[in-house]
């Protein structure tokens, strides 16, 4: 929830967004290679980072985020329900990472978004100049 008032703050440093739940689409939308998928398959950290180098391009941003995961059945061996992989996209790079929630499908979902919000957390607090327990100069 963004209250009504606030909203404007938001909007202005958010540039858009996808849901994608078919393979064709992040290829023709965010240009992940078929190749990639076929190897790799769609829930992993080499075609999550991809689709987030993808939005990037897409939306002409500084940073951009995207998640895949397996939130219910069916699943395989390789890839149980609770697979996820989040992934950072910026200009010189992009890294991911990946857990396995036990939990229900709403409840991955929402572990998911927090854990890619976390990442995005990270990086940015990596890129602060100046230290946060340093006393403010005088």
């Amino acid at each position: 929830f963004i209250p009504l008032f606030a909203a404007h703050l938001y909007l202005t440093n958010f540039r858009g967004g996808l849901v994608i739940s078919d393979n064709e689409v992040a290829v023709s939308q965010l240009g992940v290679p078929e190749t990639l998928i076929e190897q790799h398959g769609m829930i992993s950290a080499e075609v999550v980072e991809r689709m987030a180098r993808g939005a990037l391009t897409r939306f002409d941003t500084d940073l951009a985020l995207a998640t895949v995961g397996l939130a219910r059945p069916p699943e395989t061996e390789e890839k149980p329900v609770g697979l996820v992989y989040v992934a950072l996209a910026w200009k010189k790079g992009a890294r991911s990472k990946s857990y396995n929630w036990l939990a229900s499908p709403a409840e991955i979902q929402s572990r998911t978004a927090k854990m890619a919000l976390n990442l995005l957390r990270h990086h940015l607090r990596s890129l602060d100049p100046k230290p946060r327990d340093d006393p403010a100069p005088a």
